[in-house]
């Protein structure tokens, strides 16, 4: 489907034609979509509809980042919306990257959502990005080995850096923006190993958790909101209202945050400090320069186009200090004020490094109306959609939506 004069997006469609409509929305930014995807819907009761967002999967030109920014994904999904001839979508499931564009899509257009499911809570926010990308961030401390094979491979292969000498926090980040959108492929590709095994590494880490690990499988193995208070629950849904082996829930969500400094793991840039996003595209006078190079790799047939290093990599960079990507901040009192109606089931791994729990707990607490979240946590599952707690309960969430 063209969406622009630049842009053509790929969509597929499973299940039933006749049943209820839903879309996918994958992570990344840039991932692609999987037919895997369409299986944490029930195919007899949903119309499935994945889509490959801008420069990604099998949407063209690959690695664009011209006319890619949060805004051009959110009228994507709107056109496809209207492509389909789909008056509402009954349910929008987000995983990772794929959270941040639901809530914004969501936000943008609430009559046109009934119900969200977000996996692995992402908002795009500047402690989100500094927490993983960060020169001081709390993934380089809970990680210095990996930190530092990371950031030693872009300090030594440093191209013609833009950006100010300390860049707010943000050097090692700008040093890979310009090494994945340079215009030699080798460079790309080996730039993109490397923030491919950084995130691997971190994706793989273990932390010591503050319950009882070796309880973990016969006990209690979740916390969940049910939209009024913390509770103790285990696969089969059992709530736990007493467990003396094991802290007070609310204790252990406070436990879970990894943007804290009592960890000892926290970002510790100061927000004042932060650069600015270094190139905004599609903001009229606002852009900074054109960039030509993906266009450049239209005919590129030789080596391949690291996509998801490259848009993740553009859109972290294109985080501002205000917390917003591309001009938009999820958590402001405005647009959560439009989706207050919304029912949101957010799943989040206890152990998730590259999206922490924080961010989902964030979204619970600026909720206008609480009474609608429900947060699941499998203590031990950390950031996979695959994971078999976290797929468990994705397809347990879409389940429950089917039947209202």
């Amino acid at each position: 489907m063209p969406v622009s004069s630049i842009h053509n997006i790929s969509y597929y469609l499973y299940g039933n034609p006749d049943g209820e409509p839903a879309l996918f929305l994958h992570g990344g930014p840039g991932a692609g979509c999987f037919p895997n995807h369409a299986r944490f819907f029930d195919p007899s009761q949903y119309r499935i509809v994945l889509v490959d967002q801008r420069g990604c999967g099998n949407s063209v030109p690959r690695g664009e980042v011209q006319e890619n920014t949060l805004s051009h994904l959110i009228q994507d999904c709107e056109s496809l919306r209207k492509h389909l001839d789909i008056e509402k979508w009954k349910v929008v499931l987000g995983g990772s990257w794929g959270t941040t564009l639901a809530l914004a899509y969501a936000q943008e257009y609430p009559f046109n959502v009934g119900a969200l499911v977000l996996r692995g809570v992402c908002l795009f926010r500047t402690k989100e990005i500094d927490w993983l990308f960060g020169d001081s961030g709390g993934a380089s401390k809970l990680n210095p080995d990996g930190w530092k094979i990371f950031a030693d491979y872009a300090l030594q292969n440093r191209q013609n850096v833009s950006s100010p000498t300390d860049a707010g926090g943000r050097k090692i980040l700008y040093s890979y923006y310009d090494l994945l959108l340079s215009q030699d492929p080798k460079i790309r590709l080996n730039a993109a190993k490397y923030w491919s095994s950084w995130e691997m590494s971190m994706s793989r880490l273990q932390l010591e958790t503050p319950y009882n690990e070796s309880k973990v499988h016969d006990s209690p193995n979740m916390l969940a909101w049910e939209g009024s208070t913390w509770a103790y629950k285990n696969e089969t849904d059992h709530i736990f209202e007493e467990n003396l082996d094991y802290p007070n829930p609310v204790e252990v969500v406070k436990q879970l945050r990894k943007f804290a400094t009592n960890h000892g793991s926290s970002c510790v840039i100061e927000e004042d400090n932060l650069a600015p996003a270094r190139t905004i595209y599609g903001q009229g006078e606002k852009q900074q320069k054109t960039f030509q190079y993906p266009m450049h790799l239209r005919n590129e047939k030789k080596l391949p186009i690291p996509v998801q290093n490259i848009l993740t990599c553009f859109y972290s960079v294109n985080n501002a200090r205000s917390n917003e990507v591309f001009g938009v901040n999820l958590l402001s009192k405005e647009r959560m004020s439009r989706i207050q109606s919304i029912p949101i089931i957010a799943i989040q791994g206890g152990q998730d490094k590259i999206c922490p729990p924080d961010s989902a707990l964030d979204l619970l607490e600026n909720h206008i109306s609480p009474e609608n979240v429900k947060v699941r946590i499998p203590l031990n599952a950390g950031h996979s959609m695959y994971n078999p707690q976290i797929a468990k309960e994705i397809i347990k969430a879409t389940d429950f939506f089917i039947s209202k």
